[in-house]
């Protein structure tokens, strides 16, 4: 038997909280709909009144859990006590610090089945970088912090490095070696904003 009429925006959370308890434990593609549905106990069908596939549900998994990440990294950006360069230090220093990411979706991804989910994941954040990293670019350069040519290119380049460098940078064997992929991160963002190096602290040690 289902469960009580509840209100539909409170059912539709409920499906994308449990599939993504679910999407962890078991991973995506070992997850069935059935799973979802007999987890929360309702009927199995009802799962497609909110979500046409388990792909849809999918993509709502994945910017539910982007969009409550990147609150905190938009809360930094609108920091009117900051200046741009030190807003790039406090977000970096908030996404690549082993501290905040620990047990985060870096070692889910790390799950072949999981594939398809990093696939989104990897989309959904590109939207949500570029806007949030063109705004703080400008600010640097309004404020003469930064020198950059071709800012639009500039984000996107910085985006793809991200993209490629953020698990291998959290996921180091040991201090030293988290250090030497901090500073080299730190040389290649220090070059493209066109500041001294030494500016750059992406984590304080």
């Amino acid at each position: 038997m289902g469960r009580i009429s509840k209100d539909p925006e409170l059912r539709k959370k409920e499906f994308i909280e449990t599939a993504d308890k679910l999407f962890r434990e078991k991973g995506f593609d070992q997850t069935s709909t059935s799973d979802i549905t007999d987890k929360i106990g309702l009927s199995h069908g009802s799962l497609f009144y909110y979500f046409p596939s388990k792909n849809e549900l999918m993509k709502a998994v994945i910017c539910n859990r982007l969009d409550r990440g990147f609150q905190s990294l938009n809360n930094i950006a609108a920091d009117p006590e900051k200046n741009a360069l030190q807003k790039i230090n406090s977000i970096f220093n908030l996404l690549i610090n082993p501290n905040h990411t620990k047990g985060t979706m870096i070692d889910f991804f790390q799950n072949d089945s999981n594939a398809a989910l990093h696939r989104e994941f990897t989309k959904r954040f590109r939207e949500l970088f570029i806007p949030l990293f063109s705004k703080i670019f400008e600010q640097g350069v309004r404020e003469g912090l930064f020198k950059v040519e071709y800012p639009k290119e500039t984000i996107e380049y910085l985006n793809y490095i991200f993209e490629n460098l953020f698990e291998n940078v959290t996921s180091s064997k040991d201090k030293n070696e988290h250090y030497r992929k901090i500073k080299a991160l730190e040389i290649i963002i220090a070059k493209s904003l066109g500041v001294s190096e030494d500016k750059m602290k992406l984590l304080q040690y």
